[in-house]
């Protein structure tokens, strides 16, 4: 599905913006809906409903940025007013107003579906929409840079970057007309689906060149190398072995031994503890961690 240039465009009033499409309208999130917090926190408390919420990590790498029935939501338990008060509709974007960095800050999911006795945690906001939108583009709708970078300029903090509401109300978003919404939302899922089964692609690649990385490494330094064939040709070659005696190692080569660190190096006996005053910080190796066999070859 390919989208075609649009024929006209106009100023956006944002200088760093620029241009976008003409009929495409620039808006603040107060305009086209409502953010709410719940103050539900997460505990149970004898003789209060239960109720499953959203929370911060439900969000967070979350990255079909949906949030089905079939998630796994915690439980807790709040007053009843509070319980049918917040609870989530299909629609409603959850938005996280903090994070440890700037740069995961103000990301959101769209309740995908109708989700039975479910509210969301003090720790995220709720953004329940007052103008149309199209469904599918409630989730591209602020996780795209010029919504993000609105986010991270605004965050304020020293351990933990935190938006307030006004901060919330103020982000401008972009909103094409609502059948071009759908049409990019369409264009998006299939795009995005496509990078993400070649990033699951290449993340199972990486892991079975490391599994065969470290497999040569353990090989190499247990077993040893052949001369003939050379090791770059492939193979091992034939190489003499005998029994290590160690049961999870199997057998070495012929001539190597197998000895404990301690045999074969000074240890210091001296032990440095939490309370020394060394004047910096040093990592260092306890003596709990020799002991263990080495191959000598």
């Amino acid at each position: 599905m390919n989208l075609k240039p649009y024929p006209k465009y106009k100023d956006s009033g944002i200088e760093w913006l620029g241009e976008i499409p003409e009929g495409w309208e620039i808006e603040k999130l107060r305009f086209i809906g409502r953010f709410t917090a719940s103050g539900i926190d997460k505990k149970i408390v004898e003789g209060e409903p239960l109720v499953k919420i959203i929370n911060y990590t439900d969000i967070y790498g979350n990255t079909i940025q949906t949030l089905k029935s079939d998630n796994n939501y915690m439980e807790v338990s709040c007053p009843e007013e509070k319980r049918r008060q917040h609870q989530v509709r299909k629609g409603d974007l959850i938005f996280t107003p903090s994070s440890e960095t700037i740069e995961d800050i103000g990301l959101s999911a769209v309740v995908d579906e109708e989700l039975e006795n479910t509210a969301y945690s003090y720790h995220v906001l709720r953004f329940r929409f007052e103008k149309e939108v199209d469904h599918n583009f409630k989730k591209y709708l602020c996780n795209n840079d010029f919504v993000l970078n609105q986010f991270s300029s605004n965050a304020k903090g020293t351990t933990r970057q935190i938006l307030n509401r006004e901060n919330f109300n103020s982000t401008v978003v972009i909103l094409p007309p609502v059948d071009e919404q759908t049409a990019i939302a369409t264009l998006l899922d299939q795009k995005t689906a496509k990078i993400d089964e070649l990033i699951r692609k290449n993340e199972t690649l990486v892991e079975l060149l490391k599994e065969k990385r470290q497999a040569i490494i353990s090989h190499a330094v247990t077993k040893g190398i052949p001369h003939h064939p050379p090791l770059e040709k492939g193979g091992w070659g034939d190489l003499k072995m005998k029994d290590s005696g160690i049961e999870w190692l199997g057998e070495i080569q012929q001539g190597w031994e197998v000895k404990r660190l301690k045999y074969v190096a000074n240890v210091n006996p001296q032990a440095l503890t939490e309370n020394t005053n060394i004047g910096y910080e040093l990592k260092y190796v306890d003596i709990s961690n020799v002991g263990e066999e080495v191959l000598l070859n």
